[in-house]
């Protein structure tokens, strides 16, 4: 009875409460935010970790919201950096959660965890954000009232399945699905040939002759008799060929075994284990380097039921061509999405179970037609949209101001919204062409500006003949000595006191202390220099610097050399004109 009491009362207390929301005016900022458990080293976190910095900072605001507590790695650290805010949500009570990120005052809010573990769908029931968004943690539906938008796309929710969605769709031109494999990974993945200490299987002692390796990476949890029964057809049917499964454990490994002897006593190994392959061997791998490992792949064979998400990702990324068959959930057709987007989707897109065998066995036996498939994904993989991080990031901010446009602009319910496809502007390709006009304007700026520079050198040079030319013609033997430079009298002067304050030193060169001078005969040259007698006084300084160690240069480090090989005093910028 208490318990009834208690929740009751915990219903009603969550139906009074009611969170307070910002308005938009479609001028401000719209504050994003993410809220996730896997902000961290884990399929989510390295998929997304980029995306943040590419949000543009002048339209957007946005917001982590981190629901699990060993959150803390090198790519909590990036994300912390790239956001405007990070924010730790570890109240188990949903009240407390719930104000905690209203406080903050999220105008848009994206669930990435969803029905997987340690994410807080609970938090939504309560509406800390306007607007509430499903993506990427599990591609479904929720089935909940709460959520305004899950985010999909053309391949993944077709237009007779919408009416099956509690939410409104938000079409991706491309795939609905991120992945950051320009980004994440060091290096371009090439094919690796196939090595014994991978497999938990017996390999043949001679590798030189591999088969055609079909293969499925998935954890073996997700296989059912349906679709092993359809691989193993498949390996009957195409010549030399091989089945690589991922290896969990012993005990399921052996289980597969079991049931190919029982049912398929055909593919049982009975060859030279010199030289033959086994029909199924097990895969061991992982880590880094875990894409590197299964470019050995010839044909990736899906489960149609529920595709490889992140593995698919993985193996297009790889070069490694894939074969799905979608249904009609949106876990089915995942792969599909993200064949279409690669443009493979004739090879790997497959209508029915038998053309999906058809499809497998074709391609596995014509090496020519499957070679192609593979080339066109590696030369396209760094255009490829489904690989373009930056890309992503502009088509989310497309969806998420027709999202606010339609909340606060138009007051309407949500809608079903398409994104504009925005890749002539900010794919891969186009950025590319923009970074290189860039760099030829910069550079034909730098053209323009160094020529400008010689051009009004070279006018210089002829305004500063003319001058000397004039000033020539004007002054006599007698007359005083015309100083152009600016600060030529002052320069003057400095070398002069200079020179005055080496007096006594017992460092200075032999040569310099033979020049030493009264200071009463310093103020007579000087009064010489700028007196009447010009020739005298040009020639007193010619004199006074003329030794072996330059003393111009080495009290000035600016000073020039002259052509006649005498130092011009450190005076580049005092010009003394003598008359003709």
């Amino acid at each position: 009875m208490n318990e009834k009491l208690t929740i009751n009362y915990s219903k009603q207390k969550h139906k009074s409460l009611k969170l307070q929301h910002n308005t938009w005016d479609g001028k401000r900022k719209i504050r994003v935010g993410y809220i996730s458990p896997d902000l961290r080293h884990h399929a989510v976190g390295i998929t997304i970790q980029n995306m943040f910095s590419y949000h543009d900072k002048s339209k957007f605001e946005i917001l982590a919201f981190s629901c699990y507590e060993e959150s803390n790695d090198e790519i909590t650290a990036k994300i912390k950096e790239s956001v405007d805010e990070f924010v730790e949500i570890f109240d188990k009570d949903v009240v407390v959660a719930a104000k905690k990120i209203n406080e903050h005052k999220p105008d848009i809010l994206i669930d990435l965890g969803l029905f997987t573990a340690y994410a807080r769908m609970d938090v939504f029931a309560l509406r800390p954000a306007p607007i509430s968004v499903a993506w990427l943690g599990l591609a479904s539906t929720t089935g909940s009232r709460f959520y305004d938008y899950v985010i999909g796309d053309h391949v993944v929710v077709l237009p007779e399945h919408e009416k099956f969605y509690a939410e409104k769709i938000v079409r991706m031109p491309h795939s609905y699905h991120i992945f950051d494999h320009k980004q994440y990974y060091p290096y371009t993945p090439q094919r690796q040939p196939i090595t014994r200490n991978q497999y938990a299987s017996s390999l043949p002692e001679d590798l030189s002759n591999p088969p055609v390796f079909f293969c499925n990476y998935a954890n073996n949890y997700r296989l059912d008799p349906y679709i092993f029964h359809r691989w193993l057809t498949i390996i009957k049917k195409t010549p030399h060929s091989t089945l690589i499964l991922k290896y969990y454990n012993e005990e399921s490994m052996n289980n597969l075994l079991d049931v190919i002897k029982e049912k398929y006593p055909e593919l049982v190994f009975d060859g030279n284990p010199q030289k033959d392959w086994p029909k199924v061997i097990f895969h061991r791998g992982g880590g880094q380097d875990h894409i590197a490992m299964k470019t050995v792949c010839d044909i990736h064979l899906d489960v149609p039921k529920y595709n490889g998400h992140s593995t698919s990702g993985d193996l297009l990324w790889g070069g490694v061509p894939i074969l799905t068959e979608p249904l009609t959930t949106m876990a089915s057709r995942a792969a599909a999405s993200f064949a279409t987007t690669s443009g493979i989707q004739k090879m790997a897109v497959a209508q029915s179970p038998d053309d999906y065998v058809s499809k497998a066995v074709y391609y596995g036996t014509n090496k020519e037609e499957l070679a192609k498939v593979r080339s066109k994904l590696e030369a396209e993989r760094m255009e490829n949209p489904l690989f373009d991080t930056f890309l992503f990031t502009k088509h989310l901010e497309d969806a998420f101001t027709q999202m606010m446009k339609l909340e606060f602009i138009e007051e309407s319910d949500p809608k079903s919204i398409d994104v504009n496809n925005l890749i002539n502007k900010y794919g891969a390709k186009a950025m590319k062409l923009m970074n290189e006009k860039q760099n030829e304007q910069q550079e034909d700026k730098q053209d323009d500006e160094q020529g400008g520079n010689e051009e009004n050198n070279e006018d210089q040079k002829e305004q500063d003949q003319k001058q000397e030319e004039v000033v020539a013609d004007k002054v006599g033997p007698k007359d005083i000595v015309q100083v152009i430079a600016e600060k030529k009298i002052e320069l003057v002067k400095a070398e002069l006191e200079l020179l005055e304050k080496q007096k006594g030193d017992q460092a200075m060169p032999e040569q310099t202390k033979a020049k030493e001078i009264p200071k009463k005969d310093t103020e007579k040259m000087l009064d010489k220099l700028l007196g009447k007698n010009a020739q005298e006084g040009a020639q007193i300084l010619k004199n006074l610097f003329k030794t072996d160690r330059k003393p111009g240069a080495e009290l000035n480090p600016n000073a020039a050399q002259r052509e006649d090989g005498e130092d011009n005093m450190g005076l580049n910028d005092a010009k003394i004109i003598l008359p003709k």
